[in-house]
């Protein structure tokens, strides 16, 4: 099932879809509303796959977004849901997005622009939008090319992929969290270069685990004057296992291959997270 509005954009060069799912909407709802304040305007189709078509108080999103992809199966997992998105999509490249990854800061195409010209010159596979510093070393003034071990060459964080190099992924069928291990994994199979930007030019707020709100995301909402009743139905995270998260990654920034061996060892313990924001 698909939805057109009628208003495609003309512009083939990349897409930038919101992967979600129903349970999540109220977070693509605020996805939008920073798109509103901080990347109002945008020459490239921006689309929204989920299970059903957005209704009642999500109803606006239906005409907000260039299109819809509705799988119409709440059992797909995240790259099921991307090779669904995939097949209605025909651009050279894609930026995907989770729905819990808030832009925080003016973002315009011109970003969008430099890196497609940078991909198409290193025949890139991938682009974070963000550094990454540790897992990279500097490649030249603007981007870092990302270690081929590195635990996170590939991310879901905010990225741009070739069309055709993300399509190879999606046989994999796994969750976000597995995404993360098992497609850095594979993508070692493959000879193109995985790069990240060497200052975030897409920045963002994680805002969202275990259906609380992060304190970052908190300090957004205030800041941007967004209306309480669109986030206040969440509790916010524990801050001491909050100071835990920073800590435990800052461990990982020192030690990768240790945590990496561990994250291996311990390889289904985040499958708990498939039905948690």
């Amino acid at each position: 099932m698909l939805k057109r509005n009628g208003n495609m954009k003309s512009n083939n060069d990349c897409s930038i879809i919101v992967i979600a799912r129903d349970a999540t909407m109220d977070m693509v709802r605020l996805t939008v509303k920073f798109w509103q304040i901080f990347w109002p305007n945008t020459q490239y189709n921006r689309f929204l796959c989920t299970e059903s078509m957005p209704s009642g108080n999500f109803k606006e999103l239906n005409n907000y977004f260039d299109d819809v992809f509705i799988t119409g199966n709440h059992e797909f997992n995240y790259l099921q849901r991307v090779d669904f998105s995939l097949k209605h999509v025909q651009s050279k490249y894609v930026i995907l997005l989770l729905e819990d990854f808030f832009l925080n800061k003016p973002f315009s195409d011109k970003s969008i622009e430099e890196i497609i010209n940078f991909a198409d010159r290193e025949k890139a596979g991938s682009i974070q939008l963000q550094k990454l510093k540790r897992f990279s070393k500097k490649y030249n003034e603007h981007f870092n090319i990302i270690y081929p071990d590195s635990l996170y060459r590939i991310t879901t964080s905010p990225s741009l992929f070739n069309r055709e190099y993300i399509m190879r992924f999606v046989k994999l069928n796994c969750t976000p969290w597995q995404f993360e291990r098992k497609a850095t994994k594979f993508s070692t199979q493959y000879p193109e270069p995985c790069f990240c930007c060497r200052k975030s030019i897409y920045s963002i707020v994680h805002a969202c685990s275990e259906k609380k709100w992060f304190s970052k995301a908190i300090k957004l909402f205030k800041k941007c004057e967004i209306p309480e009743d669109l986030w206040n139905h969440k509790k916010q995270f524990p801050i001491l296992k909050e100071w835990w998260l920073s800590f435990r990654w800052y461990i990982l920034c020192i030690f990768p291959n240790v945590i990496n061996t561990i994250q291996e060892k311990r390889s289904n313990r985040n499958e708990r997270k498939i039905n948690l924001c």
